[in-house]
């Protein structure tokens, strides 16, 4: 009887994690969708777009199987509109690529002693942030956009930590 109670754990816990906790973390979160902003997405992505009512300047985006893409007031409030615009690109560069599953999978593969000695966690990493803002500035035609936001979320890091 164990035995079978084995794939329906699985199973369940893939749905909650999967299904329900991200809705809840929106909801904990107090998040609103803005169709303002998935308008600034110059595809038609049909991705929606959350604000956290945070100070804090960040964005993320989550790949499951609902795809959406999180920025926080205080992002929005220092960013520029191309600004803006490049890192909700930025962030969609990762839905596209499907990063989160890649970043789930990678993060799981750490637990396993004979996979780690082989996984550079840390350049696969790097490297889907560099694929993602390549994307970015394709989409945008230049670097201007994407540079000049990080170099604002730099800068706030640097002086408020």
């Amino acid at each position: 009887t164990l035995l079978y109670r084995i794939p329906v754990a699985i199973i369940g816990s893939l749905f909650i994690s999967y299904i329900i906790l991200p809705n809840v973390y929106l909801l904990w979160n107090r998040a609103r969708r803005s169709d303002k902003l998935s308008g600034l997405l110059p595809i038609p992505a049909n991705i929606p777009v959350y604000i956290f009512d945070s100070g804090k300047p960040f964005a993320f985006s989550y790949g499951g199987i609902s795809k959406w893409i999180v920025v926080s007031q205080g992002l929005v409030d220092i960013l520029t509109k191309n600004e803006l615009k490049a890192v909700l690109l930025h962030e969609y560069g990762h839905l596209a690529n499907n990063t989160s599953f890649y970043k789930a999978s990678n993060w799981l593969y750490g637990f396993v002693p004979v996979l780690r000695a082989f996984l550079d966690h840390g350049r696969l990493i790097d490297e889907e942030e560099l694929r993602a803002d390549e994307f970015a500035v394709h989409c945008m035609g230049t670097k201007k956009h994407i540079d000049s936001a990080k170099k604002k979320l730099f800068d706030y890091f640097e002086f408020y930590n």
